[in-house]
């Protein structure tokens, strides 16, 4: 993995750590660095190969369990 790989992968998981604190994926998006929630929905894609709201989706079913 090249060192902006790994930049990319601790921002996303900021973003989900943020998620699971209640805070919107916009704000969690914006703080972690991204230009906006659809950039970030884009380099989610591209990383995983999912969508963001797949993701927040189950999120949120591990939170409630």
């Amino acid at each position: 993995m090249t060192f902006a790989a790994y930049v990319i992968y601790q921002r996303i998981m900021y973003v989900y750590a943020q998620v699971l604190q209640g805070k919107t994926i916009t704000m969690a998006a914006l703080g972690a660095g991204f230009s906006s929630s659809a950039h970030f929905a884009d380099v989610n894609r591209r990383v995983f190969g999912i969508s963001a709201s797949t993701i927040t989706h189950d999120l949120e079913f591990i939170k409630v369990q």
